[in-house]
């Protein structure tokens, strides 16, 4: 089961932070992995073997 936590209960818990200049840093994910080969050589070997499954 989930144990729900109500935010704004948790955010009275703690203390205020002092409101400070700082770099923030961005980070995206966009769940998928992107790969550039820089020559011919640097690529996997494709699989050959095996029997391809028709489709319905």
């Amino acid at each position: 089961m989930a144990e729900v936590i109500r935010i704004d209960e948790r955010l009275a818990r703690q203390p205020k932070r002092p409101s400070e200049p700082c770099e923030a840093r961005i980070l995206l994910f966009t769940g998928v992995r992107y790969e550039r080969w820089s020559s011919a050589d640097d690529r996997p070997v494709k699989r050959t073997g095996g029997i391809k499954r028709k489709k319905h």
